[in-house]
């Protein structure tokens, strides 16, 4: 009888990782601003990998994808498009962990002392 709200995440339009919770989990994708694919990877615990996918998406459709028992981390890579990623996670209960683009370069400030 519990009442759980959740957002759409962020759109991400090249790449994003997640940790998986234990428990029963999907990955559900929808939102795609063009037609293209999105790549999943799936390590377990120990770093092997389980299971490699190419999933085709287009505007208009969504997907919900069972990730297996032993996932631990998620690994997206998209193609030609955008999207909203979420994963789903139970039962018991319910939990949606929203994607986000993940950050694999940055620009680092240099400070150093003014020369006189």
């Amino acid at each position: 009888g519990d009442l759980s709200h959740a957002v759409a995440g962020d759109p991400i339009r090249s790449r994003a990782a997640l940790a998986v919770p234990r428990g029963p989990a999907r990955l559900v994708l929808a939102g795609a601003t063009e037609a293209g694919s999105v790549s999943y990877l799936v390590r377990d615990a120990d770093g092997a990998k389980v299971v490699r996918k190419r999933v085709a998406v287009a505007p208009g459709t969504a997907h919900r994808i069972k990730l297996p028992g032993n996932a631990a981390l998620l690994d997206l890579t998209l193609d030609q498009t955008g999207i909203v990623a979420a994963v789903e996670v139970g039962p018991p209960g319910l939990s949606v962990l929203a994607m986000s683009e993940l950050t694999v370069e940055a620009l680092v400030p240099d400070v150093r002392p003014a020369l006189r």
